[in-house]
């Protein structure tokens, strides 16, 4: 089961989700004819979840959903991390202020991040309870 999660969060939503968001955030400034100094400020306005993950982590703790503290936030941004993707990707070109298109990719990387700690904690939490296992889930999170 935990590989499992694992599995998808680690490399469908990091690895791939993100990793496409992140490669084509370039291009589709380009698109939008932004200079490059703005590009930058773009960029770090769209990695600032990574920042903000113990945040994230304060608030999935203090605030469970449904007696759950993990599942409920991995699920709901999931949701909005897809209608934000799904906004940009299903738009006509340039139809959508850029403003609009950073927010998106804010949201899509506050998925990332939310779902990277979120599932840390998980298997942080399973090898606390059997440390004999540590090692092989580390390799399986860090290599596959």
């Amino acid at each position: 089961k935990i590989l499992g999660m694992l599995a998808i969060s680690q490399w469908v939503v990091k690895g791939l989700v993100w990793g496409f968001s992140l490669s084509t955030l370039d291009f589709l400034l380009r698109d939008y004819a932004v200079s490059g100094p703005k590009m930058q400020v773009y960029r770090a306005v769209t990695m600032l979840p990574w920042a903000m993950k113990p945040l994230f982590g304060l608030v999935s703790d203090a605030v469970p959903i449904c007696g759950y503290r993990k599942a409920p936030y991995i699920v709901l941004v999931t949701v909005i991390a897809v209608a934000a993707h799904a906004a940009i990707g299903l738009s006509p070109e340039r139809s959508l202020p850029v403003r609009v298109v950073v927010s998106c990719l804010v949201l899509g990387c506050v998925q990332a991040s939310v779902v990277d700690l979120l599932t840390e904690a998980a298997y942080a939490e399973k090898i606390r309870r059997r440390p004999e296992s540590g090692p092989d889930l580390m390799t399986f999170v860090g290599g596959g």
